[in-house]
């Protein structure tokens, strides 16, 4: 930031030199030369949000000159916001919260400048997973017109999809001036559907749609009309039809006069062969049971009406059984097996299989291939109607080898898992460049985009920031001409604190020497390179992931595969900690070095304040060195030994 400053001050200086125009001076400064992003491309499920950082060029501190859109904002909304960054200044970021499977793209702008995000926005997963919520009501109404006497169906939409209860409850502000059928019953004869609403004299009501906490409403004005009392006839179209069992079919009365005033009754002389449903005052949906010849007459104000209706077999032919051909499997995590069902007889109408798993978090199933996920049991199961077949799915914890050779020139071995972690399928802890233990006492994994930090220890309260690293006198930053960082270790500027011209930890402030022992300790960069000269690295959607409330929550990572004698590793990108916010694990992941800088860095003596690490990034962009990260983010580590 600094930096920027002067660089500005001295364009300034220039301008002034070329006697240019304060306008001129102000357009220069306020020009921006990029923005980026800190993600390019995330997947997030329904109901989950995330933050996405942006790094402007130059940065004038104001976070209201980003402007943030979505190209599909019913897939993902996007609102500005901010986060501060190591030093406490506020940087412009931008809260995403995916609303409906699909995608979109999130659009940074700074001046004339773009940067995106492609988001792709998932259902989330069946059955014991968390609770979730009802986000929007919608009625295909908002305004409604109706003459006394006349009746009509208000559809509500429940949003998202996969609301753990959708369940709708009807009210009216004034049920003497226009009445609702709060659910599903029998009105008039006929079957009515909840939202079904009735008027019954002039005036003015609010017919309100709730589920959850979130409800909508349809204002409902209702007239006297040029209405008649004396019905002279009533007939129905069609007069006569034929409809299959479970077919269901419109059925209209025509009056005469047509404004006239009158309450229709529709009977069936087998209710039980034919069901009713009342569909608006003057029409209703009829639905054949059983086979057979039958009548439904319409009366109202002493007229009547018959419909003759012949309800015939359906042609379709029903699925009698569902088979598979594996009714128990045994798994270990991350394997897959299909399953193939069986519908019979061969010749059935509808033979489409749904799957499911009555356990997602342990095992999860599509088009029959079953994915193992955590230690447990799950059912699965084939149904086509009502008709099903069921495999139990056992899983355990595969049998890893902790130390990996991947025969590389140094001869330095790779932990299959990261410090803190039990399994390759766990992301480990978080630690500060030279710290040996995290910063936090606990913590725990939400359903939604963040990693919640709780129980900062002692001294640490300020999450990953300079104020809690364990080396720092004073100061942030340590290009910082007034108020440098100040260092008690690892240090080779005066500026900065004591001198000691060390550039690689200690073992006393290497975490995994201290934590693990037995050899193990964390990577030089050297050790680091080598990964990325002798390995094929190949990018993996899905690297593992914890057991969340229920919920699996899946981590992408990186996969090195030595090019000397074919033995791999898999590093997540388990995201990190910046102060006590936990960045998203979708995009990368960063791992320690035990190496710093040399003092020059981007043309200044600012190595006070980085340390080697390695980042791997999701989608096309390949691993990479550098030394600029800052030494109190809250990095992972993956340990070696000799």
């Amino acid at each position: 930031m600094t930096k920027k400053i002067f660089t500005a001050l001295a364009a300034i200086a220039l301008l002034a030199i070329s006697a240019c125009t304060q306008d001129e001076v102000d357009k220069f400064l306020n020009s921006v030369t990029s923005i980026k992003l800190d993600q390019t491309q995330v997947e997030m499920t329904v109901g989950e949000t995330l933050t996405l950082i942006a790094t402007v060029d130059p940065f004038n501190g104001d976070t209201k000159d980003v402007t943030w859109t979505s190209s599909s904002p019913e897939v993902a909304s996007v609102k500005g916001t901010e986060i501060p960054d190591v030093t406490g200044i506020n940087m412009p970021a931008g809260e995403v919260t995916a609303l409906k499977e699909g995608e979109t793209t999130i659009t940074a702008k700074a001046g004339d400048k773009t940067a995106t995000c492609k988001v792709i926005v998932k259902k989330k997963g069946q059955g014991g997973g968390d609770k979730v919520q009802v986000t929007e009501v919608k009625l295909d109404k908002t305004n409604l017109e109706l003459e006394v006497g006349q009746g009509e169906q208000l559809t509500a939409t429940v949003l998202p999809e996969n609301a753990t209860d959708k369940t709708v409850t009807w009210s009216s502000s004034n049920p003497e001036i226009a009445a609702v059928a709060e659910s599903d019953g029998m009105a008039d004869g006929s079957v009515v559907k909840g939202g079904y609403v009735t008027a019954k004299k002039p005036g003015e009501a609010v017919i309100t749609a709730k589920a959850g906490d979130k409800e909508a409403s349809c204002k409902v004005v209702v007239k006297q009309g040029g209405s008649s009392d004396t019905l002279e006839s009533i007939t129905l179209q069609p007069a006569s039809m034929e409809i299959e069992i479970d077919e269901e079919v419109p059925l209209k009365a025509i009056l005469a006069p047509a404004n006239v005033q009158v309450t229709i009754t529709w009977e069936c002389n087998n209710p039980n062969a034919v069901v009713i449903s009342k569909k608006s005052a003057t029409e209703v949906k009829v639905r054949g049971v059983i086979d057979g010849n039958y009548t439904i007459t319409a009366s109202a104000g002493g007229k009547s009406a018959v419909c003759q209706v012949t309800v015939k077999k359906s042609s379709v032919v029903s699925v009698e059984s569902v088979s598979l051909d594996k009714t128990e499997l045994e798994l270990e995590i991350g394997a897959e097996e299909q399953l193939t069902a069986t519908v019979l007889p061969e010749n059935a109408t509808h033979k489409t299989v749904t799957w499911s798993s009555n356990n997602t978090p342990v095992a999860t199933v599509a088009d029959g291939k079953v994915t193992a996920v955590a230690v447990g049991t799950a059912t699965i199961t084939a149904s086509v109607g009502s008709i099903s077949a069921q495999c139990i799915v056992t899983v355990k914890e595969p049998v890893y080898d902790e130390v990996v050779d991947l025969g590389l020139p140094s001869g330095v071995k790779w932990r299959a898992w990261n410090l803190g972690a039990n399994n390759i399928h766990e992301i480990g802890d978080f630690y500060a460049w030279g710290e040996v233990e995290t910063y936090y006492g606990s913590f725990y994994y939400s359903t939604n985009s963040w990693l919640n930090v709780t129980d900062f220890k002692e001294g640490k309260e300020w999450g990953y920031n300079w104020r809690s690293y364990r080396f720092r006198v004073s100061g942030f930053n340590a290009w910082d001409d007034e108020d440098p960082l100040i260092l008690t270790k690892y240090n080779s500027q005066e500026r900065n604190g004591v001198v000691d011209n060390k550039t690689r930890l200690d073992p006393e402030d290497d975490a995994a020497n201290v934590i693990l022992g037995n050899g193990w300790r964390m990577p030089t960069k050297e050790e680091c390179q080598e990964l990325l000269d002798y390995c094929d690295m190949e990018y993996l959607p899905d690297a593992g992931g914890y057991n969340i409330a229920n919920t699996v929550r899946h981590f992408p990572g990186r996969k090195f595969t030595s090019k000397i004698n074919g033995k791999s590793i898999v590093l997540p990108c388990a995201g990190h900690i910046y102060n006590d916010i936990y960045v998203d694990t979708s995009g990368i992941g960063v791992y320690w070095t035990a190496d710093a800088p040399a003092s020059v860095i981007m043309g200044e003596e600012r190595a006070a304040s980085y340390a080697w690490s390695l980042s791997v990034t999701v989608g096309s962009q390949p691993p990479s060195l550098g030394n600029t990260s800052y030494r109190i983010e809250g990095y992972s580590i993956r340990p070696v030994k000799d």
